[in-house]
């Protein structure tokens, strides 16, 4: 197999600590999540070890190696890894491989058995596109929809595994397949919560300020940290609302409307008296475009509305005839990656309310 060298690089920089973009470490996640890359790692091992193991083989655990590079990616803080030079000796650009693959198992990554065989466990990553709303089943019958512009993370060995493992960027709805017997994790960067079958919204995106669960149906175990270290657990209950503000601690619940928060898989967007930053978030998001509020007075506005499958076009007309909004769009019609932008100031300078 031909040797990629870029990859090879991104791995050294990664295994070294040293500073990396997270397109970088896209690109690295992308290279270890597809057969390609998965079968470079296993030649690079074949031909660049040098020392025997007493114990037999160490199979490597893809699953856990992608985890650990989608989490620094989230967090963009990658983890310094104690490099030991007394197990194994190297002297080609492929030992960068061996010592990351070697030292995460040490490090418990990898679930090492002398004299057993794992299945490498696959993932999958599923990105609904800017714009876009994406509906799919995952593969123990568990149904998402994701919120335009977030991405789901799961293996598809799910239902041979403990636990069904999951991560979200991004929002989703989730309605889980029952099975008291393997819990559904879903970790939302600094959180997580734990079921067996229920149904409820959850929303981490990186330019929030908090982590949001909504339970529509059941009831959730939420907690803070890995679920691995999780030693305290609380409990939501159906029609409640959890937020997590990043960087503290503790989840604040209160009980709220749920359709407000799930209403959004069926094409309807609801804001209830919410202020108008918020509703430009969501409104970006859902969109497409790039909001540029000329007035800052503006995102201290506060909005109600039900918007149920209208254009952009229409929804920026309901802004201006029921506020004292006036909205200009500007169409990109050049560059496919590049967003339309929608400037918006009060009507004549006329105070906010």
């Amino acid at each position: 197999m031909r040797k990629n060298k870029s990859h090879i690089s991104f791995l050294q920089d990664f295994l070294n600590n040293r500073e990396m973009n997270t397109s970088d470490m896209k690109l690295l996640f992308r290279m270890y999540n597809s057969p390609e890359g998965q079968a470079e790692i296993k030649d690079f091992l074949d031909e660049n070890w040098t020392t025997d193991v007493e114990d037999g083989p160490i199979e490597i655990d893809s699953h856990k190696i992608l985890r650990e590079i989608q989490s620094a990616i989230q967090s963009e803080q990658y983890r310094t890894i104690n490099k030991s030079k007394t197990l194994f000796q190297w002297t080609t650009v492929a030992a960068a491989v061996i010592l990351f693959t070697l030292l995460i198992s040490v490090s418990l990554f990898f679930n090492v058995s002398p004299k057993s065989k794992e299945k490498i466990a696959v993932l999958n990553e599923v990105v609904a596109s800017a714009g876009y709303m994406k509906n799919l089943q995952l593969p123990d019958g568990t149904n998402v929809w994701l919120n335009p512009g977030s991405s789901l993370l799961y293996s598809v060995n799910m239902t041979n595994e403990k636990i069904r493992d999951v991560r979200l960027w991004g929002q989703a709805y989730f309605e889980i397949a029952k099975n008291p017997e393997k819990p559904f994790v879903l970790q939302l960067g600094d959180v997580g919560l734990k079921v067996t079958g229920t149904s409820f919204n959850a929303s981490n995106y990186q330019d929030d300020p908090n982590i949001e669960v909504v339970l529509k149906t059941g009831e959730v175990k939420l907690f803070e940290g890995a679920y691995s270290d999780a030693e305290k657990f609380i409990t939501l209950s159906a029609g409640e609302i959890a937020r997590y503000k990043k960087g503290d601690t503790g989840f604040k619940i209160e009980k709220t409307d749920t359709e407000k928060y799930t209403a959004w898989t069926h094409g309807v967007l609801i804001f209830r008296d919410e202020l108008m930053a918020d509703v430009f978030r969501r409104m970006e998001r859902w969109y497409n475009v790039k909001i540029v509020v000329e007035d800052p007075g503006i995102n201290n506005y506060r909005y109600t509305a039900t918007i149920k499958n209208e254009s952009l076009e229409q929804i920026l007309q309901l802004l201006e005839y029921t506020s004292h909004l006036e909205c200009d769009l500007v169409k990109n019609n050049h560059s496919e990656n590049s967003k339309s932008i929608i400037r918006i100031k009060t009507k004549n300078n006329m105070p906010m309310k």
